[in-house]
């Protein structure tokens, strides 16, 4: 009998957990199906598909409205609101493609904050085939749950309500614990110099903690065991990538930085590459524009589809091309 208990608790936990995973991969799809339409829409200032991104965006509030049964927080619930009332507004205006892009710009923050909630960075799946179809989902967790018992089990379905709601919490508990970040993440736009073996990359960082930052990663996909160099702000601080996704990635520092490290940055946000004092730690031949000429640079994603939009400089020309053909060979973040 005990054994049975065991099993059925299992089934019962497999089937919340599943459950759980399945409401947060749409809304962590729709989260970067969005951020990618704001990415590539960034050189021309407009959406490739301004229709996609309203649908895209009211699917995310709706999904982000039935989240809050069970994981409200003031936060969310304003966010939530938001996307709401801009995925209406935007609706009834017919918005074109730069509007929403400018819409977009305006939410950029509160996306991002998607990974506070629910840890996208750490489930998204790798495949954005995976993720669009997983973004179609329009059952909420009871329902579903719900679909498990036949009709005749319905007048004990309150009870089983309850039993599923306790455990639920505790899910979420553990869940939080696991995926949610302990120490505060600070967005900002610090420019960074990354040396990896024999190649490097000038970005910006995109947010910081004192544990790890999010960058905007370069074109190479691999996610490399090795440590690697980050210099920015006068300081140089050892990391290794943890993630990444197409246009930014994330790593965690060898060692934390102090609260005055810590300060230092954010007090420098926006300044440029000129006063960043990335030289006092660099390699000696990091000087500002060094990366238009140097064939062992490796521009970031976003930075190479600009390029590829626009037509480049002669001086950028004939020295990228080299650095461009290593994407594939170098173990870049």
């Amino acid at each position: 009998m005990r054994r049975l208990a065991i099993i059925g608790v299992i089934w019962v936990l497999t089937g919340v957990g599943s459950a759980v995973r399945a409401d947060i991969l749409p809304i962590c799809g729709q989260v970067n199906m969005l951020l990618t339409a704001h990415s590539d829409g960034a050189p021309a200032g407009a959406v490739e598909d301004p229709a996609a991104a309203i649908r895209t965006l009211g699917d995310l509030a709706a999904g982000l409205q039935r989240n809050l049964v069970i994981h409200a927080t003031g936060d969310l619930t304003r966010i939530a609101d938001l996307f709401t009332e801009r995925a209406q507004h935007l609706r009834a205006e017919g918005a074109g493609a730069a509007v929403v892009h400018d819409d977009l710009t305006l939410l950029h923050d509160d996306l991002w904050r998607m990974d506070d909630h629910f840890g996208c960075e750490v489930i998204l799946p790798e495949s954005e085939t995976g993720v669009a179809e997983l973004g179609k989902t329009e059952h909420g967790i009871f329902e579903r749950l719900a679909s498990r018992f036949n009709t005749e089990s319905f007048s004990i379905l309150p009870y089983i309500g309850i039993a599923l709601a306790l455990i639920l919490l505790a899910l979420l508990a553990l869940w939080r614990w696991r995926f949610q970040r302990s120490e505060t993440r600070h967005m900002c736009n610090v420019p960074l110099h990354i040396v990896y073996d024999e190649l490097c990359t000038i970005t910006r960082i995109i947010d910081i903690s004192r544990s790890g930052i999010r960058v905007e990663a370069a074109t190479n996909k691999t996610v490399s065991d090795d440590w690697i160099e980050f210099h920015f702000c006068g300081m140089m601080v050892r990391g290794q990538v943890v993630w990444r996704n197409q246009y930014f990635a994330g790593a965690r520092f060898e060692q934390p930085l102090s609260d005055e490290q810590l300060a230092k940055v954010l007090s420098m946000n926006r300044v440029s590459l000129a006063d960043a004092e990335i030289e006092k730690t660099a390699p000696v031949c990091f000087h500002p524009g060094c990366h238009t000429h140097c064939p062992y640079h490796l521009p970031t994603a976003i930075a190479l589809k600009s390029a590829r939009q626009e037509k480049p400089c002669p001086a950028a020309k004939a020295g990228q091309v080299a650095g461009w053909a290593k994407l594939n060979a170098g173990r870049a973040p």
